[in-house]
């Protein structure tokens, strides 16, 4: 008969580390006994939670005095029931290093499995294997909504749809041409955000706007694909998805259909959405937030911030993004969570250095046309880190 098999968890901050080995196929457990701090109760419970509805038990054991040694070889020792009948692994990725030594040293005097995850490359590694299971690297199970339901978020509505083809071939040719055309684009933008209303009509062009040469360039690619016309010096959008194309949205689904291509190409990306719309709980409010592009890769969550505008001479705004990004992957994402900033204009000097510094990625005019290699570069980067 086989052995019932029950992996011993030390809770970890990074959601990968604890969901992704339950949920690969090669190591599914019957039961999971998470051991945790009770700073970290509501983040076990979620993860409780989603992995009940999967089908495997779960029990939480909470650690009372995290410094406490002789406690916790107790307690580890208090979980190992029925050893004959049950297979034990640990999960050592978490807890602290007095937690993890008395875990270890448990576990390694019963000769039974002990491994942790290595995030960098969401691969298992091996420190006590006595049934010589060969390397595992860990199976792409988490999907962008699973991910955020750990984190105590709810997805109400995302994007998975490949954009259009037209607007795939204007968002390439405007990225490609971008010194060129910015201060068009902010216009057509500004332009396109006074024409919210029933007929879609902006604001009366004054004669040197409606001279712009970079204005006029873009107005000509969106009235060949019947997108807007331009009549009495006021543009007409032919719909509410026409306009929020033009005001901002174009980048949007510029980088979304460029990162829905490398997952399509290859086994780099497992999931990408746009327009992800997420609500969570802060105290007795409901946040809402509407991130633009998100994708997981090798379950690592990234969440990238589309940017029309150029930031050269607005440090304030520049600045401004790179605060909300950081502050959107702390709540959103949890530890391990990758923010990338994809502006059509440029940062200045000191706020690329702070991104730099929060371990943000800024990608800026002309990267954004090899968006691939750029994307690929900075999962490598990751994985070197």
């Amino acid at each position: 008969m086989a052995k019932k098999k029950v992996q011993v968890i030390l809770f970890s901050e990074s959601i990968s580390a604890n969901v992704t080995p339950i949920l690969d196929s090669r190591m599914r457990p019957n039961e999971v006994i998470f051991v945790a701090t009770a700073v970290l109760d509501q983040a076990v419970s979620y993860t409780s939670t989603l992995i009940e509805a999967s089908g495997i038990t779960t029990k939480i054991v909470f650690i009372s005095d995290e410094w406490n040694f002789s406690g916790h070889l107790m307690a580890i020792n208090a979980l190992l029931q029925d050893r004959d009948t049950v297979d034990y692994v640990l999960n050592i990725s978490g807890g602290n290093k007095v937690l993890a030594i008395a875990a270890y040293e448990v576990f390694k005097q019963n000769n039974l499995g002990i491994f942790q995850v290595n995030q960098t490359c969401d691969a298992v590694v091996w420190l006590n294997n006595p049934n010589e299971i060969g390397e595992i690297n860990l199976e792409d199970h988490l999907t962008i909504e699973r991910y955020f339901q750990l984190q105590g978020v709810a997805v109400t509505n995302m994007q998975m749809t490949k954009v259009s083809y037209d607007a795939q071939r204007i968002g390439k040719r405007w990225v490609k041409r971008a010194r060129y055309l910015t201060k068009g684009l902010a216009l057509l933008n500004h332009l396109a955000s006074t024409a919210n209303n029933l007929k879609l009509c902006s604001r009366r062009l004054s004669s040197q706007e409606y001279y712009n040469a970079q204005l006029q360039e873009l107005v000509g690619s969106l009235e060949y694909y019947q997108m807007v016309r331009l009549e009495k010096k006021r543009l007409i959008f032919s719909s509410e998805e026409a306009r929020a194309f033009c005001n901002g949205f174009w980048l949007e689904e510029y980088v979304f259909s460029e990162l829905d291509k490398i997952a399509t190409e290859s086994d780099y990306i497992q999931n990408v959405a746009r327009g992800v719309e997420v609500i969570w709980d802060y105290g007795n409010s409901t946040v809402r937030n509407e991130l633009d592009v998100v994708f997981l890769a090798n379950n690592r969550l990234f969440i990238i911030e589309c940017k029309a505008r150029n930031f050269l001479a607005q440090r304030k705004s520049g600045i401004n993004t790179i605060y909300k990004m950081e502050a959107l992957l702390h709540r959103l994402g949890g530890k391990n969570t990758c923010g990338i900033i994809a502006s059509f204009g440029s940062f200045n000097r000191h706020n690329k250095e702070r991104a730099r510094l929060m371990g943000l990625y800024i990608l800026e005019a002309e990267t954004l046309l090899d968006l691939k290699t750029h994307i690929l570069g900075i999962l490598r980067d990751i994985e070197q880190y």
